[in-house]
């Protein structure tokens, strides 16, 4: 776990923090402290701020085809888990783009400890604030981005047109399910969540897709898949706490992060929000060219290029 900064650092050795959010350039609170970045990494793991954040992310970014030359862009990075594997794997170019300044500054740390300083590199932007310039990644992934998106109909055209010719999206995010979210829900969520909830639908994802000129290979539900993932990291915690104790401050941030996605489950269980995947490329690339998908971790197995 990287280590605690300020107060937090100071007052109850390393798994201790200051409760109170951190304040961004521009006036803009982080919805993320160092208690909360403890509990995440208590939950799902050192670097990750949630379920899957590496293996998951990247497990699905496996169609792309990754090679050493080729350049990536993960909008919401948080601490960089996924672009340090893909890059530690395939060799590939990962700029990490986070939404919490907090999260940038641990995910950077874990990225020079990993000799990935520049390779994985991690950074704070302000979503929508400075966009790259058009055409300029290979791949785009986004993950849990748009649903935080002030103006999604504005945001996600003007992301897209990051991804170069012949390039490739790998989305995952929130969506809106059969029955719309009431205001209670949608309040409680946006508390927990830490940002205002804006799940978008999917034929409105789709229209998106075809006005940017890109063809989807894969359009799924991987509500299920998630939610285990995430059941899992918390009966992890749950039956081999950590020996050397959590302080209370901590605890306290756990519990609210169980609290979170137990709303989440209670949400997709009466299919207010559902988690969807998006696969797609620019028009004209054949979807895994050169790549296979595969379930083997024999490095020999991996896809060599497109």
């Amino acid at each position: 776990m990287a280590p605690l900064t300020g107060a937090a650092a100071a007052a109850d050795g390393p798994h201790a923090a200051d409760d109170r959010p951190a304040e961004p350039t521009g006036g803009v609170a982080d919805p993320y402290d160092d208690a909360r970045v403890a509990a995440l990494e208590h939950l799902w793991g050192e670097g990750q701020a949630a379920p899957g954040d590496g293996e998951l992310t990247m497990d699905l970014a496996r169609p792309v085809g990754l090679t050493s030359e080729m350049t990536v862009l993960d909008a919401n990075a948080a601490m960089g888990a996924a672009g340090r594997l893909l890059a530690q794997r395939f060799g590939c170019w990962v700029t990490c783009a986070s939404t919490s300044p907090l999260l940038a500054a641990r995910g950077q740390y874990y990225a020079q400890k990993a000799g990935l300083g520049r390779k994985a590199s991690v950074s704070y932007r302000l979503p929508g604030a400075t966009l790259p310039k058009k055409t300029s990644y290979d791949c785009l992934i986004m993950r849990d981005l748009l649903c935080a998106a002030p103006t999604p109909m504005d945001f996600l055209p003007r992301l897209l047109q990051v991804i170069r010719p012949s390039g490739h999206l790998v989305l995952i995010d929130l969506v809106s399910g059969d029955h719309p979210l009431d205001d209670d829900d949608r309040h409680r969520l946006s508390r927990l969540e830490g940002y205002a909830i804006q799940p978008v639908s999917v034929p409105w994802l789709e229209e998106i897709y075809a006005a940017a000129g890109l063809d989807v290979w894969v359009s799924e539900d991987m509500t299920d898949r998630l939610r285990q993932v995430a059941e899992q990291g918390m009966r992890r915690f749950l039956h081999n706490p950590p020996a050397e104790g959590v302080s209370p401050v901590v605890m306290a941030a756990i519990d609210r992060e169980i609290a979170r996605w137990e709303t989440r489950f209670r949400l997709f269980d009466g299919g207010r929000i559902r988690v969807h995947r998006t696969y797609a490329t620019r028009a004209g690339t054949r979807a895994g060219a050169g790549a296979l998908t595969w379930d083997s971790e024999n490095p020999a197995d991996q896809p060599r290029g497109r």
